[in-house]
């Protein structure tokens, strides 16, 4: 996950300092002011030191649990409330808060008026609090702001002000209803992650997996954006997409290395291997009936074989508004094929294959552009015609091929602070070219929709994506996956 500059929070201080003070209220003893104030103390200087963005559930309950684990066995009785205050004040008076925070005053009197609303006449021992907080945060989401942990807290303590009515039971209730308004309000407050949906096979259900397991794996709502790629990449320069799952590089090197400069793209990782792609891609019973058609210079000899358009052979190529499309034309042109070649852009990847597979299927010529991996690709047997290497220093496209490219997961930047773990899934996700390519095949041979293909695939195949997520989110998919089977 990407890490974030450290700052002081002393929101976050006193929302956790609160809520180490109630537990060591229960824990200490009286003989043992200097290690309650010792422990206290160290609790509040590491927080200070290192403050994160949000304390999840687990990490509350880590710091509380350090502070009181070495009391819990030893100091089964609990302090008064004047006794913890007085601890407390010392503690409070010796903290080092910067000029934009709170004053030691201001804390001491915040801090001062919670402990003075614990007033239970019995107490509750160490290991009864512990259990107390482990029962109430251990089911609560990740994520939990400085925030919503002093609401948590405040609610506490202003429930407590019968203090006949704070028993153990009590205190359980209060906490786990808080702690459950807290989560309700974190959800309220997720907004829409929006998904480019790119019009070919392999985007598409990327795009469809990716926001079933967002949705119901960490309960964001969703959208998505479908179209090509250059207004989409827009569309995610300009915040109207937060994630595309395929950048096809170096297609987009034009735009996406300023934007990475710029630091308006953040790149996450690859979401397949390698590729390749061809503008001069032909059937092999083509390239078989034909022995002297191997390079892009022997089209001028064979023009006869090819369909034409005012007497130009078709090269079918990507739609205008793909970043290949700009490429292909500008081959044609570097190898002096302008004359004799016409560029005919299809209507989207599924308009571009079912060309190809007609005249495959005709056991007719067909010259155009294709990609791996893809349905075609996959189960055609094709051949690319053979271009000029590319000398030192010459760009794709200036009469030379395209190079074995990366397939980028790009998102924008405000994700970082939106939603950090969706990154970190991105992080983690790969496919094989084995892996989407049975994706694409069973959403050929069943005539599925994307979104069927990923509900298809989340079902069938556990063992791939499971290790993208924390268990707890697989367990949440899972669920989904069967309440959409009912």
């Amino acid at each position: 996950m990407l890490k974030r500059a450290l700052r002081f929070n002393p929101l976050l201080v006193m929302g956790s300092l609160m809520v180490v003070v109630l537990l060591l209220a229960a824990a200490c003893a009286s003989d043992s002011n200097d290690e309650a104030l010792s422990n206290l103390q160290k609790s509040i200087d590491e927080l200070a030191m290192s403050q994160p963005e949000g304390l999840t559930a687990t990490e509350v309950q880590d710091i509380v649990q350090k502070s009181i684990d070495d009391l819990a066995m030893s100091q089964p009785e609990a302090l008064t409330s004047a006794q913890v205050q007085g601890i407390v004040s010392e503690a409070v008076m010796s903290m080092e808060i910067p000029e934009e925070g709170l004053t030691a005053e201001q804390a001491q009197a915040i801090v001062g008026s919670a402990i003075g609303a614990i007033e239970t006449p019995e107490g509750l021992t160490a290991m009864e609090v512990q259990n107390i907080v482990a029962g109430a945060m251990g089911d609560q989401p990740e994520g939990l702001t400085a925030m919503q942990v002093q609401e948590i807290v405040d609610n506490a303590l202003m429930a407590a002000e019968d203090p006949e009515a704070l028993t153990a039971m009590k205190v359980q209730e209060i906490v786990a209803m808080a702690l459950a308004d807290a989560a309700m309000e974190e959800q309220r407050q997720k907004g829409t992650i929006t998904f480019a949906t790119l019009n070919w096979g392999t985007a598409e259900i990327q795009s469809a997996l990716a926001q079933f397991m967002v949705q119901h794996g960490y309960e964001y709502p969703v959208d998505e954006k479908a179209g090509a790629t250059i207004p989409l990449f827009q569309g995610l320069l300009g915040g109207d997409v937060d994630v595309t799952l395929e950048i096809w590089l170096p297609n987009q090197d034009d735009v996406w290395l300023p934007a990475l400069d710029e630091g308006n793209v953040i790149p996450v990782g690859n979401s397949l291997n390698e590729q390749w792609q061809s503008a001069f891609v032909i059937p092999t019973h083509t390239a078989e009936a034909n022995a002297g058609l191997r390079t892009v210079q022997d089209i001028r000899d064979h023009m006869d074989i090819f369909p034409q358009e005012d007497g130009k052979v078709i090269l079918w190529t990507c739609p205008g508004d793909w970043g290949c499309h700009a490429v292909n034309a500008s081959q044609v042109t570097a190898y002096g094929l302008d004359d004799i070649i016409t560029l005919k852009p299809a209507d989207g990847g599924a308009a571009l294959f079912a060309s190809l597979q007609g005249a495959y299927d005709r056991g007719e010529a067909w010259l155009g552009y294709l990609w791996g991996p893809t349905l075609p690709a996959n189960t055609l047997d094709l051949t690319r015609l053979e271009e000029p290497p590319c000398g030192v220093g010459q760009a794709f496209g200036d009469g030379c091929p395209y190079g074995v490219g990366p397939v980028r997961i790009a998102v924008h930047p405000s994700m970082i602070q939106r939603a950090p773990e969706v990154i970190e899934m991105l992080r983690r996700w790969s496919f094989t070219d084995e892996q989407i390519g049975e994706a694409l095949s069973y959403r050929d041979q069943t005539d599925a929709t994307a979104q069927e293909t990923a509900i298809w695939f989340l079902t069938n195949r556990e063992s791939i994506w499971t290790p993208w997520v924390p268990t707890d989110v697989a367990d949440r998919i899972k669920a989904a996956l069967v309440a959409q089977a009912s």
